[in-house]
């Protein structure tokens, strides 16, 4: 996904890359903690989407148009680069049951400004 960055956009790639850089992503599989900086990391080609188990977010979309409605607005705002390729991203992952939205159950989503990502959990 690298080839996504385009030339004029190097220099703010490489001002995020110096705020969260690889070396702070785990190895291996993970698990995201924000739909938007997640999805965004992707779009930067510092995670591919076959890494992924799931994602932990603070969306709170009960239904497939409310997903839509969300993801719309995320990529207006927060994936505008590459507005497309995100919502395609954020749509495969929410069609492979792999979003989990904490807050539509009444509990608190995790506090993504910490972190994006964590590894996933090895079974036993």
């Amino acid at each position: 996904m690298n080839d996504i960055i385009q030339p004029w956009e190097r220099a703010l790639h490489e001002e995020r890359s110096q705020r969260f850089t690889l070396e702070e992503i785990p190895e291996g599989q993970l698990i995201g903690y924000s739909l938007s900086f997640c999805i965004r990391d992707m779009l930067d080609g510092m995670v591919g989407l076959e890494r992924v188990e799931h994602l932990i977010t603070g969306t709170m979309a009960r239904s497939p148009e409310e997903w839509q409605a969300v993801v719309n607005e995320y990529a207006r705002t927060y994936w505008k680069r590459a507005p497309s390729i995100g919502k395609s991203l954020a749509q495969d992952l929410w069609l492979q049951g792999k979003i989990q939205q904490p807050r539509v159950y009444g509990m608190s989503p995790p506090r993504s400004w910490e972190k994006h990502w964590g590894p996933a959990a090895t079974a036993i």
